[in-house]
């Protein structure tokens, strides 16, 4: 139901390539400098406090590194394991996913499981919203409800793209019109008359339509 976001793939293979660094290379030399330069960054933002495996897999702290402090690749790894609802352990060489794990032989399906994380936390935001969540619960029981979204498969260019505008809330209606700097001065429907001309109001609740 939900499109992968860009920053949701920059998490993701953010973790993977650092779970093959740590844990999956072949080169020693490769392993060893990557698990120096995390020791590095565990001891200076937590201040010799925390183990590096300890710092990886926990939230950052308040008051931890220097005010100002450049994020380095582990510790935005750091953030990206919290968000994946994730855990890699250097001793197992292994990476847990929401309480799963998987070791080096199933390596090929971490990528899957994060992005099913983000997914569904991206579909819980959605239900959650005050127009568009009151049809997700339906519109996100079965495939054949939202095949569109990825591919436009049976849907016309136009309808395409009347979708894609209408869930990114980019019609012109006219309060999106005032809202982007023209001027209105009635932003009421223009079939009803008696609310504002909102998306929401035009799709859903105007009774003409």
């Amino acid at each position: 139901i939900c499109l992968p976001r860009l920053e949701d793939e920059v998490h993701i293979y953010r973790i993977s390539s650092a779970y093959r660094l740590l844990a999956l290379s072949q080169d020693p030399l490769v392993s060893d400098v990557s698990q120096a330069a995390l020791e590095v960054t565990a001891r200076k933002r937590s201040k010799g406090l925390t183990s590096p495996q300890d710092f990886l897999n926990s939230p950052a702290q308040r008051g931890e590194g220097k005010q100002g402090d450049i994020q380095s690749l582990w510790s935005g790894v750091r953030v990206s394991l919290q968000l994946c609802q994730s855990t890699i352990d250097l001793a197992k060489k292994e990476i847990t996913i929401e309480g799963r794990s998987y070791g080096p032989s199933m390596r090929h399906l971490n990528c899957g499981a994060m992005r099913s994380v983000l997914q569904r936390k991206h579909l819980t935001s959605w239900a959650r919203a005050k127009d568009q969540g009151r049809a997700v619960q339906c519109v996100s029981a079965h495939e054949s409800s939202n095949h569109w979204i990825r591919g436009g498969k049976y849907t016309s260019f136009a309808e395409y793209r009347f979708a894609l505008k209408a869930r990114l809330n980019l019609l012109p209606t006219r309060t999106v019109r005032e809202r982007g700097g023209e001027a209105i001065n009635d932003t009421s429907c223009q079939r009803c008359h008696e609310e504002q001309e909102t998306l929401a109001h035009v799709l859903n609740h105007c009774p003409p339509n």
